[in-house]
């Protein structure tokens, strides 16, 4: 009893102070959430925006660090500003279809998650080609590098569907 009046005043008094009310910002939690989880390829594309934005800004930010540390040292035969403006570019247009749910949207998600497949599969060479392949980042890497490439096959499978459906729509 005692706690869950704590949770009214809660309610009343986020409501009071922040003109904004706690059930809805639970609502909106639980909508992205759904929107997020709903689809497994959503998850994949939220996950791939994200790594390819963090790994754009450690390129970015610690430009020269990289270069010192012995496990980056095959990254010195690609020009660093391509690395990080490539993989900043990857990361925004995959945030900007993500939250879009039209047909369009969904193929040019295929197409990015497909271009990242090849880019963190080459990420995950460049990482392994000096330790025959027996590295964490090479793992690490492969795998994101494979999950793009089962969500974007699942992707593309559920757009042809979804075109067809719309034409049949039409003839009828």
């Amino acid at each position: 009893m005692y706690q869950v009046s704590i949770t009214y005043r809660m309610l009343f008094y986020s409501r009071v102070f922040y003109g904004f009310s706690m059930k809805r910002i639970i609502h909106k939690l639980g909508q992205g959430r759904a929107f997020i989880f709903g689809l497994p390829t959503k998850s994949v594309e939220l996950l791939n925006g994200l790594c390819a934005f963090f790994f754009s800004m450690t390129f970015l930010i610690a430009e020269a660090l990289t270069s010192r540390f012995e496990i980056y040292r095959n990254f010195i035969y690609i020009d660093m500003p391509v690395i990080w403006m490539g993989m900043l570019l990857v990361s925004i247009t995959q945030f900007r279809l993500l939250f879009r749910d039209t047909l369009e949207s969904n193929i040019g998600s295929v197409l990015i998650l497909r271009l990242s497949c090849v880019v963190w599969f080459s990420c995950a060479l460049l990482f392994g080609v000096d330790s025959l392949l027996l590295n964490t980042e090479f793992f690490t890497y492969s795998s994101i590098s494979f999950l793009c490439l089962i969500a974007s096959l699942e992707l593309g499978n559920r757009n042809s569907y979804e075109e067809l459906l719309r034409k049949e729509c039409r003839n009828d």
